[in-house]
């Protein structure tokens, strides 16, 4: 699943994302972000200065690639959590927001909605928020199902994102029972080091490279599937960012060293505490002085360090691992967090999306 951000269209170039630039042959469904939720939590309404035109261009790209499935992924960090306890408030306001949604949905030729609510019972959420979110992907799983008999279209697509962290998912989920409403649950497996912890560290291991095995992707999934969630509903989160740090010693490079705080901006995306990938790699590939590279002890993550900045990434090596440990485990499959983030323009080599196109062999096809 390759989510793409709205909103990287307006970035300079030569990173401007366009519609244009999506290789449709290295996903098999696309996910837009963002879509908002109105003030009365009820209605779907495009973010921001998003021009709605966009998504008849995305969904526009299944002409060239039939088999692609085009969602629209409505929340994220930004909208925090009030217009949702809004819309789970009552069974009515639920019913009117499923019924919206489809049309909303039809009306663009999406084929699916993804819904991403940063956190039930947190961040604004009222209490009893927790059960009130399975409820609220009942029925829209229910009236997606009954619209489905009704047009004889496809039925449309339900897929919740939730947090990897233990303690969100005892906070915000009721599991195993949200899986029963869903086609998947997409595990953003990243951030699961932060710059509260002071010190520099990798963002998402695959294994823990220290005797806290909380921190890793592999703990948090096996947890999740001791839930009694079936495995094939996960699709394991990859984030095409790094988390970058300031260094308080610049000369002590280890991971685990001391920070100040989250690092500098990269030249490109311009985000504090975040490199894209092309950021990353342009780095790698001008190798000036004081930039040196490793990889995390007792896992394969990557890191970089240039001057005072540490950063953990992911590169081809440790996204292949990653492809491996959803095939081994039996998992849906991986979600991409996003694709605007990869090497899309070939700023580091002849290849573009050469993360995507790591991931895609390492399943062992193109798709399309």
């Amino acid at each position: 699943m390759c989510y793409l951000a709205g909103w990287t269209r307006n970035r300079a170039e030569p990173v401007k994302f366009e519609t244009q630039d999506i290789d449709t042959s290295l996903c098999t469904h696309l996910v837009f972000n963002y879509a908002e939720l109105d003030p009365s939590g009820i209605h779907i309404v495009p973010h921001g200065n998003t021009d709605p035109a966009m998504y008849l261009e995305l969904t526009g790209l299944k002409q060239q690639a039939p088999e692609l499935k085009v969602l629209l992924n409505v929340g994220g960090w930004a909208m925090r959590s009030e217009e949702f306890s809004a819309l789970v408030s009552s069974e009515s306001n639920m019913q009117t927001f499923a019924s919206g949604a489809i049309e909303f949905l039809r009306k663009y030729n999406f084929d699916g909605l993804v819904i991403d609510w940063e956190y039930p019972e947190t961040r604004g959420s009222q209490a009893g928020d927790k059960h009130r979110f399975t409820r609220l992907l009942q029925v829209v799983y229910e009236a997606s199902a009954d619209d489905a008999t009704t047009t004889g279209n496809p039925r449309l697509l339900l897929v919740a994102d939730i947090s990897p962290s233990q303690y969100r998912v005892q906070k915000s989920y009721e599991l195993p029972d949200i899986a029963n409403y869903v086609d998947w649950l997409d595990v953003k497996a990243y951030d699961l080091h932060g710059s509260w912890q002071n010190n520099a560290g990798h963002h998402s291991v695959l294994y823990s490279p220290n005797d806290d095995e909380t921190d890793s992707i592999d703990y948090l999934i096996n947890w999740i599937v001791n839930t009694s969630i079936p495995p094939e509903k996960l699709d394991l989160g990859i984030s095409l960012y790094g988390a970058s740090y300031n260094l308080t010693d610049p000369t002590n490079t280890d991971p685990g060293a001391p920070i100040t705080g989250v690092g500098a901006q990269g030249e490109l995306a311009q985000k504090q505490g975040f490199l894209a990938y092309f950021e990353i790699c342009k780095i790698l590939n001008e190798n000036e002085e004081g930039v040196t590279s490793g990889r995390m002890p007792g896992s394969n993550a990557p890191y970089i360090v240039d001057g005072s900045r540490w950063t953990g990434y992911d590169d081809a090596t440790s996204i292949q691992e990653k492809v491996d440990y959803v095939m081994e485990h039996g998992l849906g499959g991986i979600m991409i967090s996003t694709i605007d983030l990869d090497d899309f323009n070939g700023l580091c080599g002849d290849e573009k999306f050469p993360m995507l196109k790591a991931a895609a062999r390492q399943f062992g096809t193109l798709i399309g």
